[in-house]
C-alpha cells in the first residue's frame, strides 16, 4: 500500500469514535458518617461503579462533631480535592495487604465529563442547623474541585433532597430488574426511605413526581424520614428500658414486643417525620400511600443489610458481642417495626442498592427532566 492512503487510515482509525475513551463520571456520596468516592462508566450495556477513597463526613465541620467546627471548613474542600488525585493510584494496603482501592487514572483512561458532590441527611440537618456555614463550605468545595477538574468538566455540589435519595436507590435496583413493579425501604444512619411507582396515588400529594424511567413518565412516589436512620431514631423516639442492651438477660418475662410498644414511631396511622418542616411546622408525621403502590415485590437496603438474625438473642436477650451495643437491641426491635408501621411485608428481600448508582443512571436519563420542583422539607425557609 502507498504511504499516502496507509497514513490517511492511521489517521482515520485513530480519530474514530471506537478508539476515543469512554465518557466517565465521579461522584462524592457526602453521607452522614463518610464520603466515599465513586466512578462510573458505561460497561456492556450497563452502568458500573469503581470505588475510591473514603473521607470524614461533609458536615461535620458545619454541625460541629467529631472534633470538627467551622475552621475545618477548607480543610474539608481540599480533602475532597486531594481525593480526586488519589483515585489516580492504588490506595494504601488495608486488609490483607490489598489496596483500600484500586486506583483508575480518570486524567488517561477516560473522558471525565462531570464530578458531582452529592450530601444526604447528614448534610440536610446541618443545613437546618447553620445555613450560612453551610453555604460557605458548599462553595469552597466547588472551587477546589473545579480546580482540580479544569474548566470544561461540570463541577456539582449539593444537599439531595429526600425524594432524590430514595428514587436513586430504587434506580439502581431497576438497573438490575429491568422492571417497575417493586418498591425499596433504605435506612442510612439519619434518614429512612420509602420509594415505588405510583399511579394510583393522589396528584395531590406533593410526594408524587413525574420520573423518566426507561424512556417513559412514570408517576413516582418517594419521601424521605429526616431522623429516623438507625443512628439517629434512638435520641427522636427515646430508648426505654426494655430496649436497652442486654434488657432481657436473665428475665424469661422479656418481649422484643415490649420495647416496641414503647417506641414513639406513629401518631394514628402516620409514621412520625421527626426533623422535617411540613407547613412551617418541624416535627409532624406522614402516611405512606403503601397500599396504593400496586407492586409485587419489596425490598429492603441500606442499615437492613446490617440486620442479623441472632441480634434479638445476643443484643437483648444476652449481652454478646454487638455493633453499637447501646443501640443493638434498639435497632433489632426498630427496623422490622417501621416495616410494619410502613405497611411493607417483613419478607421483604434484603438487596444492595447504592444510591449513587441510581444519581448516575439518573444523570444519563435526564431522568427529572418532568419532575418539577422537589421540595427541601429538612428548611424552613426553602432550599439553600
Amino acid at each position: 500500500m502507498p504511504l499516502r492512503p496507509l497514513l490517511f487510515l492511521l489517521l482515520s482509525l485513530t480519530a474514530s469514535p471506537l478508539l476515543a475513551k469512554p465518557a466517565c463520571q465521579l461522584m462524592f456520596d457526602a453521607g452522614s458518617s463518610g464520603t466515599r468516592l465513586f466512578l462510573f462508566q458505561q460497561k456492556g450495556g450497563q452502568l458500573v461503579s469503581q470505588r475510591g477513597p473514603k473521607i470524614a463526613a461533609l458536615a461535620d465541620p458545619v454541625r460541629g462533631i467529631r472534633g470538627k467546627t467551622a475552621e475545618d471548613i477548607p480543610a474539608t474542600a481540599m480533602a475532597l480535592a486531594k481525593a480526586l488525585e488519589d483515585f489516580r493510584h492504588d490506595g494504601p494496603a488495608g486488609e490483607g495487604g490489598k489496596p483500600r482501592w484500586r486506583g483508575f487514572d480518570w486524567r488517561e483512561r477516560c473522558r471525565l465529563q462531570a464530578v458531582s458532590v452529592l450530601a444526604t441527611a447528614g448534610m440536610r440537618l446541618a443545613e437546618q442547623e447553620a445555613p450560612g456555614l453551610s453555604q460557605t463550605l458548599w462553595l469552597a468545595v466547588r472551587q477546589q474541585l473545579q480546580l482540580v477538574v479544569g474548566p470544561k468538566v461540570q463541577v456539582e455540589a449539593r444537599t439531595l433532597s429526600g425524594f432524590e435519595e430514595g428514587l436513586y436507590a430504587w434506580l439502581a435496583r431497576y438497573q438490575k430488574r429491568q422492571r417497575r413493579d417493586f418498591g425499596i425501604v433504605e435506612m442510612g444512619g439519619a434518614s429512612s426511605q420509602v420509594a415505588f411507582p405510583c399511579p394510583a396515588c393522589s396528584l395531590d400529594d406533593d410526594a408524587l413526581h413525574q420520573v423518566v424511567i426507561g424512556g417513559k413518565a412514570v408517576p413516582f412516589y418517594s419521601y424521605s424520614f429526616l431522623g429516623l436512620g438507625q443512628d439517629l431514631a434512638p435520641g427522636y423516639l427515646g430508648l426505654p428500658d426494655p430496649c436497652r442492651f442486654g434488657a432481657g438477660k436473665g428475665n424469661p418475662r422479656w418481649r422484643l414486643s415490649q420495647c416496641q410498644a414503647q417506641l414513639l414511631l406513629t401518631q394514628g396511622p402516620a409514621i412520625r417525620d421527626p426533623a422535617n418542616y411540613q407547613g412551617g411546622i418541624k416535627g409532624t408525621e406522614r402516611q405512606v400511600p403503601v397500599a396504593k403502590a400496586g407492586v409485587d415485590k419489596w425490598y429492603l437496603t441500606g442499615a437492613f443489610k446490617y440486620l442479623e438474625a441472632d441480634q434479638v438473642a445476643r443484643c437483648c436477650q444476652g449481652s454478646g458481642q454487638c455493633y453499637q451495643p447501646e443501640t443493638a437491641c434498639f435497632r433489632a426491635a426498630y427496623l422490622p417495626l417501621l416495616l410494619e408501621k410502613l405497611g411493607v411485608p417483613a419478607t421483604a428481600k434484603v438487596k444492595d442498592s447504592s444510591w449513587t448508582l441510581g444519581a448516575a443512571l439518573c444523570r444519563q436519563e435526564n431522568c427529572l427532566a418532568k419532575a418539577g420542583v422537589l421540595a427541601c422539607r429538612w428548611s424552613k425557609n426553602g432550599c439553600l
